[in-house]
């Protein structure tokens, strides 16, 4: 999976070299062959994902919550490569459209993130912690120590 969408953004700047660089106008024949491909490899992840998709409802309906999350999150990751790649054809001047791929790439990543660290938890054998061990934004109640050149009096 990570691979078919690490394969689609290598043909992504391989087109932007052979569009933009020079000989382009001898390259058009690469370009139109590196397109075709990354519309086949986009119909695949599309396919992966309607896959994944299915099989979390299957598996939900058995009862297998787990397994369903993971095909879901899978789902997700796809879904995202996917919008981040459709926003990456638009200008990139256009302020809205890097808005759109930064927070494409932003929810691609973050689900990549989740389905990484579940699938860990599960090969280590630890439980879902659904609370940080650190409490974020509470105040220290103890005092720093402070080094002794911050101590000393002049």
């Amino acid at each position: 999976m990570h691979d078919r969408i690490a394969e689609l953004r290598g043909l992504r700047a391989e087109l932007s070299t052979v569009t933009t660089g020079p000989r382009r106008e001898q390259r058009k024949d690469d370009a139109s062959a590196i397109e075709a491909a990354i519309e086949r490899i986009r119909t695949d992840l599309g396919e992966a994902a309607d896959g994944l998709e299915a099989e979390s409802a299957d598996l939900a309906e058995q009862g297998a919550d787990g397994r369903a999350g993971d095909a879901a999150v899978a789902a997700r990751v796809l879904r995202t490569a996917l919008d981040a790649d459709a926003a990456g054809e638009a200008d990139p001047t256009d302020p809205a459209a890097r808005a759109a791929l930064a927070e494409a790439r932003g929810r691609a990543m973050a689900a990549a993130n989740q389905l990484q660290q579940r699938r860990l938890r599960e090969h280590l054998g630890v439980g879902d912690e659904s609370e940080p061990s650190t409490a974020a934004g509470r105040k220290r109640t103890a005092a720093a120590a402070k080094a002794p050149e911050q101590t000393a009096k002049k």
